[in-house]
């Protein structure tokens, strides 16, 4: 009985060194630090914005005025009567007269709304032209200029450490690891060997 307890023990044992030996087997050393890298100054130029206000009473309250137009018009014409008022060679004109107006109110916010968007470009523009806001971005570039001249500054320091300081550290360290790991791997294929053997002899 102490011959089996003793064989199932020494499996066990050769089981764990054999986990342990594949563990030292796949085992890495760790990457290699990653270089620096040189970072770009982001140039944010201000936004222009237009001063122009769209106006909602205008562009709804000029078609309300034309549809009300239209309307008198139209009661005008239907109650007659006007007809003595107006010139012979205008009569032919007046009864489709309303008609314009009602057009031309329906027509009225598109239009708007277009020829808005036409000054309002118009004046991005002219802002964008400006003197004041070249000698802005002038300035503006002057200090972006002055931030990446920085960063190229710290940049290359940082890369003259990297190659200097850092990388032949990184390597010595891995060429200590890997002369004690391949120690430690021989150990543990020894050790797995007599665990072996010993069970081989029970």
């Amino acid at each position: 009985m102490a011959v089996v307890v003793n064989q199932i023990d020494h499996r066990i044992d050769i089981f764990n060194k054999t986990q342990a030996l594949s563990r030292l087997l796949s085992a890495r050393y760790k990457q290699v630090p990653t270089p620096p890298k040189c970072k770009s100054v982001l140039r944010i130029y201000p936004q222009i914005v237009s001063q122009k206000k769209f106006s909602w009473a205008l562009a709804l309250g000029a078609p309300f005025i034309l549809v009300g137009i239209s309307i008198i018009l139209t009661l005008l014409v239907s109650l007659g009567g006007v007809y003595r008022f107006i010139p012979e060679e205008f009569l032919f004109i007046f009864p489709n007269i309303s008609l314009y107006f009602y057009y031309f109110a329906i027509a009225w916010i598109p239009l708007y709304c277009a020829v808005f968007k036409r000054i309002k470009e118009n004046d991005i523009k002219k802002a964008r032209d400006s003197v004041e806001y070249y000698n802005h971005c002038i300035a503006l570039d002057k200090k972006y200029d002055e931030l990446q001249e920085k960063a190229n500054a710290e940049y290359i320091e940082k890369q003259r450490e990297y190659e200097t300081e850092v990388l032949p550290k990184y390597h010595k360290d891995l060429e200590e690891w890997t002369l004690e790991h391949s120690l430690k791997i021989e150990k543990a294929k020894q050790d797995l060997e007599i665990a072996k053997a010993i069970l081989v002899n029970l």
